[in-house]
């Protein structure tokens, strides 16, 4: 009984076991199953995460490669289509759209898109309005401050065709295709529905005030000036025109009227232009017929000088002292719609049927044939009808395309394209040192005349007061700061010296290292490496007290010296090609061991950087090319090397962004260049063109870049890229662009400070007229 009760228990407990063993069995199956499915779902996700990144880079890429495509008068939507490239991924390529888009027409500084095509633009004389009318008979008034419209409700009948300012810009007046001309007051409060102050039988194509505001001319297709004095009231029709008249102005003495007219689409049977007395009402000059019909009339400041736009692309330049041309300006390909001389008077500029604004310097001395094209504006894209010079330099222009752009006139006069950029300090000299302190809170430029400036970066570059000193009679050739604020300079005749920053205080030096052109390096401890004209490569303690110096190992000048943050070795880089690593001396002066070779090139090197970790050396040459060489390798030759092309000239400087990832350098031509220093190094894209650099350093968000006229800071932030992108388009993408550029039909704003866009409506059928 006991036995057989002892053998019961016993086979309930081995089943119990055996159960035990069968649920831990399938617990570790389940387990197994969970990881398992738990794996393969974090694989699913991976690959489609995967997938989902690979197809927004691609689709980034897309928008960048279309950005890139379009072309004259889209410059708005490009720059759109680079802001929602960089949007979905910011890619090497979508940052290079980026920067190409905001380095295509560098003159340009605003737009404003309206809901109708323009057709005339009017500055007030004060400067303080823009005014511009339209296709559908309105007129804006903005502020060429703030670009904003401070007025839309002057209003007429019919297209708007001109539009003029009295002499104080209290009142405009605007002339209609039906007729109509009518006078608005510009004071405060809203301004009604204006005086009509004349209605003609046909379209009014011509309006200017008196520079005394005693008379009011307009004049239209049917051949006659209307006189009308502001004082009385009354109006006198002047004769003689026989055929439309387009354009009138009056001397700035008030007492002589000039017009001039013609009929569209080159069927003009009347090219001359009259002068009258206003008094008297008769014709005193007649200027012969330039070939066919005038659209424009514009007098040089000083009254002495005539331009008449003409249809068939001529503007002639005329001198109203002896009625001869002057200058034959040619180059549009159809008809000139505007023309107008800049506030100097040294300059004309013409707008016209071929899409294009053309700026014209007019040389004293030369002849009739030989008025060159300075430059050309051609982002309208379709007929521009109306231009208008503004203070400071600046032009608006107004077009077909129903956008208003606003151009620097100043900044045309070369070939700069330094958007993104602004200058630093004082202008109009050679800033040859550049150097930026291990914080990057100071700068200091150093120019040929011998003087410094040091500018704190926390006083909102470069309005900050600078400390200047001088150094003495020779250009500042390099500069380098040190550990505490102090500063090392050298100069072309080979003079280092050392500076309190802060105060321009000499702490050490001068100390002569005889070689001309010397080049500066200082390590984190405060030594001093310095190089030049003979190829030596000599070290100094902080107090600038010899304590080493090499044979002529560089066959030729050396023109650059870095010092590698890591481990204080000195990379020397000279026009023998060569790069040689140099272990610096100790504090006792002990002898200058022999230097390593890192590389050898073929071609003169005329910089050289080292990236934050010290892992790579960058040499840029006299081909405009830049090499990236192993740091610690020893007779790496050019071959296999990663190489970055696209400057056209000697790479006068590089510098590596703070966390290794950029790299951007600047030639002697003034062109100024990024790129990706990665695995693969690549370039992102060009920053802009400026003056010839000398030298630059990159400190925080900005690179300060010294040239031959001056020192500039160009802005590396992504922020400021994409605010400047946005200043310059002006709108955001309008519901067709959504659809057939982004698949989207809902509005989604790429620059947050705009709404949608207007939509332009198509401008009215006016014949022959209305061209």
């Amino acid at each position: 009984m006991i036995a057989a009760s002892r053998a019961a228990v016993e086979r309930a407990a081995a089943r119990r076991r055996r159960s035990l063993l069968i649920l831990r069995g399938l617990s570790a199956g389940l387990s197994l199953l969970l990881v398992t499915s738990a794996l393969l779902g974090w694989s699913a996700r991976q690959q489609r995460d995967r997938a989902r990144e690979e197809r927004a880079i691609a689709r980034s890429g897309e928008l960048a490669l279309t950005a890139d495509s379009l072309g004259t008068g889209q410059l708005d939507l490009s720059l759109l289509m680079s802001l929602e490239a960089l949007r979905l991924r910011q890619t090497p390529r979508s940052l290079g759209s980026l920067l190409t888009a905001l380095n295509r027409q560098p003159r340009l500084l605003r737009q404003l898109p309206v809901d109708a095509p323009l057709t005339t633009a009017t500055a007030s004389p004060d400067g303080s309005l823009l005014a511009v009318g339209d296709s559908a008979g309105r007129v804006r008034l903005l502020d060429p401050a703030s670009w904003r419209v401070l007025r839309s409700d002057l209003v007429i009948p019919g297209e708007v065709r001109r539009v003029a300012f009295t002499p104080d810009s209290a009142q405009v007046a605007v002339a209609g295709s039906r007729g109509q001309v009518r006078e608005w007051d510009l004071g405060p409060g809203q301004p009604g529905p204006g005086r009509d102050l004349l209605s003609a039988a046909g379209s009014v194509r011509a309006l200017a005030y008196s520079p005394d505001g005693a008379w009011l001319a307009a004049g239209g297709i049917d051949g006659e000036v209307v006189l009308i004095d502001r004082r009385t009231g009354s109006r006198r029709v002047l004769t003689g025109h026989r055929d439309w008249v387009n354009a009138v102005v009056f001397t700035p003495d008030s007492r002589r009227l000039i017009s001039a007219g013609g009929a569209a689409e080159h069927n003009s049977r009347d090219g001359r232009i009259l002068i009258r007395e206003v008094a008297g009402g008769q014709v005193i000059t007649e200027l012969a017929d330039q070939g066919d019909a005038v659209r424009d009339l514009a007098l040089a400041p000083d009254g002495a000088r005539l331009a008449a736009a003409g249809a068939d692309g001529r503007t002639l330049v005329w001198d109203l002292d002896t009625s001869r041309v002057q200058r034959v300006l040619t180059g549009h390909r159809d008809r000139v719609f505007a023309v107008a001389f800049d506030a100097q008077g040294s300059r004309v500029v013409t707008a016209g049927r071929d899409a294009t604004v053309r700026v014209w310097d007019l040389a004293p001395g030369a002849g009739p044939s030989s008025s060159p094209e300075s430059f050309r504006l051609t982002e309208h894209g379709t007929a521009v009808r109306g231009l208008a010079i503004l203070p400071g330099g600046r032009l608006a222009t107004v077009g077909g395309d129903a956008r208003v752009m606003l151009w620097d006139l100043a900044a045309a006069a070369g070939p700069a394209s330094a958007r993104l950029a602004e200058p630093l300090g004082a202008q109009g000299r050679h800033v040859r040192a550049v150097a930026a302190d291990e914080t990057g809170a100071l700068v200091a430029l150093g120019d040929d005349e011998g003087r410094v400036s040091v500018f704190r970066v926390q006083d909102a570059l470069p309005t900050g007061t600078p400390v200047r000193f001088d150094t003495g009679p020779n250009p500042v050739w390099r500069a380098a700061f040190g550990p505490g604020g102090r500063l090392v300079t050298a100069s072309s005749s080979g003079v280092l010296q050392v500076w309190d920053a802060l105060t321009g205080r000499s702490l050490a030096g001068p100390a002569a290292t005889g070689d001309a052109a010397a080049v500066v390096a200082v390590a984190a401890d405060g030594l001093v490496a310095s190089g030049g004209w003979g190829g030596v490569v000599r070290f100094w303690d902080p107090q600038l007290r010899p304590l080493a110096q090499s044979a002529a190992v560089h066959r030729k000048p050396i023109t650059a010296l870095a010092f590698r943050t890591t481990d204080g070795t000195l990379m020397s880089a000279g026009f023998d090609s060569r790069v040689l690593a140099w272990t610096p001396p100790g504090a006792s002066g002990a002898p200058l061991g022999s230097p390593r070779l890192v590389a050898q090139s073929n071609v003169a090197l005329t910089s050289v950087a080292i990236s934050p970790d010290g892992d790579t050396v960058v040499t840029g040459d006299v081909d405009g090319t830049l090499l990236f060489w192993d740091a610690d390798a020893t007779l790496a030759t050019r071959a296999g090397r990663p190489t970055l092309t696209g400057h056209p000239d000697d790479v006068v400087a590089i510098t590596f962004s703070r966390n290794g990832s950029q790299l951007y350098s600047a030639d002697s031509t003034g062109e100024v260049r990024v790129w990706e220093a990665g695995l693969w190094p690549r370039e992102i894209g060009r920053l802009g063109q400026a003056d010839p650099a000398l030298g630059a350093i990159l400190t925080g968000s900005s690179l300060i870049v010294g040239t031959a006229t001056g020192a500039r800071l160009w802005t590396t932030d992504l922020a400021r890229w994409r605010q400047s992108a946005c200043v310059l388009a002006g709108r955001n993408l309008r519901p067709t662009e959504e659809q057939d550029y982004l698949g989207r039909d809902e509005f989604r704003a790429t620059c947050e400070e705009f709404g949608a866009p207007p939509q332009v409506a198509p401008a009215p059928g006016l014949g022959q007229e209305g061209q």
